[in-house]
Parts: structure tokens; C-alpha cells; sequence
């Protein structure tokens, strides 16, 4: 039904509501409860290659260098794998889903705040950004290049006191309706609304954004 693409490994959702990931799993990232890789022989895969366990039906996932984040259907999301620069947004560094035989069903969602309903994920490097049912956004992880939109370059998402009602929107300093789609390459995240403008934040080199760790870009698209 729907394929998701890391940097090292991959997920797919079957047209059944089951989720299989595959690729280095070093971190957890593949959600199994353990740290081995799947894919490289044929008999890790087929009907050998489990299904993951998720309390609630999986909408859309994000897939960052060792990190995975699930949307899902009641509105909460779930990250596993690296928890490095906070990437995982559990409020430490810790890696989750790596050891034990645990799997998603067994980590707490994201606290991303009071009364939010996310809708979408979107993930860089390291970082991963979350996209509303009002049109607001949040991100966390590596702030490095401004890539988590808060005109800082201050990592979020490695402390407990981060997250929550703590965790800051991005202000995107002018309405252009609401987000048609979220996009992230590296270190940078680009925001299409249906208006069809585009606002981008997040790492200039090369010039996919206009600058570097201030406030998001508007520009037409």
C-alpha cells in the first residue's frame, strides 16, 4: 500500500494494516526489540520477516538515518530507534525498540502537546518534524543548521522539560492557508500550502533554502 524510505533502511505498510521494516537496524530502527539487520539474505524476509506491533492502525511513516516515526490513527505518533540530538523525541537520548523483544506497542507516543492531533511526519537527518490537523507544525532533534525551524540551533527533544506544551510551534510568520504537504531532505524541511506558496527552513548550503537557522522562508512557489 504505501513504501517508506530511510537513509538505511525501509518500511512498508501492507494492504492488510501491517507494517515490515528492513535495512541496518544498529539502533532499533527497524522497531523488532532487537539490533540485527533484515534483508540481506532472502531468508529474512517473505513471511520470515515480522510484523510490527502497534496498539493502533499505522496511517504514514517518516524514516530519518536510525530513527522511525509512525502516525497513527488516534492522532498520536511513535518514534524508535536512535534517540541521539533527541531524534526519537522520548526526552533522552536513549535508544528505543533495540533490546528485550520490544517492540512499539511497549514506548509511550511523542509528547507533543495538549489537545494536538498530528497528522503527518516528515524526517531529516536527524531531526523530525510534525504536522497538525489545525496546520501548525512542531520538530525535534538535531537543531543544527536551524533545521527544527525555531531560529536556534539548540537540539530538542533530548530533555523531558523539551517536549509536551514545552515543545515550540514553528512560527511560519505568515498565513498561506493550510499544508497541502511536508517535505524534508537532509537538513532542511519545505512546507506547500494550498495557496501555493512554500515555506522552507533548515541548512543553505547548496541553496535549497534561503537561510540558515532563522525564521521560516516564504516565497512563491
Amino acid at each position: 500500500q504505501k513504501l517508506f524510505v530511510g537513509f538505511t533502511h525501509n518500511c512498508a505498510l501492507l494492504d492488510d494494516g501491517n507494517v515490515k521494516c528492513w535495512g541496518e537496524n544498529a539502533k532499533g530502527q527497524l522497531g523488532l526489540g532487537n539490533t540485527a539487520d533484515k534483508g540481506a539474505g532472502a531468508s529474512s524476509m517473505g513471511d520470515n520477516l515480522p510484523n510490527l506491533s502497534f496498539a493502533n492502525a499505522v496511517l504514514n511513516m517518516s524514516l530519518n538515518g536510525s530513527t522511525t516515526c509512525a502516525t497513527l490513527a488516534d492522532g498520536n505518533i511513535k518514534c524508535f530507534g536512535s534517540g541521539q540530538y533527541g531524534t526519537s523525541g522520548s526526552g533522552s537520548n536513549a535508544n528505543l525498540t533495540h533490546s528485550g523483544g520490544n517492540g512499539p506497542d511497549t514506548i509511550s507516543p511523542v509528547s507533543l502537546g495538549t489537545g494536538l492531533t498530528a497528522i503527518r511526519t516528515t524526517a531529516s537527518y536527524y531531526s523530525n518534524c510534525v504536522t497538525f490537523s489545525d496546520d501548525r507544525v512542531k520538530c525535534f532533534g538535531d537543531g543544527a543548521f536551524g533545521a527544527l525551524g525555531t531560529e536556534s540551533t539548540v537540539d530538542l527533544g533530548d530533555s523531558a522539560a523539551e517536549m509536551g506544551d514545552n515543545l515550540p510551534f514553528i512560527d511560519l510568520t505568515t498565513n498561506f492557508g493550510n499544508i497541502k504537504k511536508m517535505v524534508s531532505g537532509l537538513r532542511h524541511t519545505c512546507l506547500l500550502f494550498d495557496s501555493g506558496k512554500v515555506s522552507c527552513f533548515g541548512m543553505s548550503n547548496y541553496g535549497p533554502v534561503s537561510y540558515t537557522h532563522l525564521r521560516a522562508h516564504e516565497t512563491d512557489s
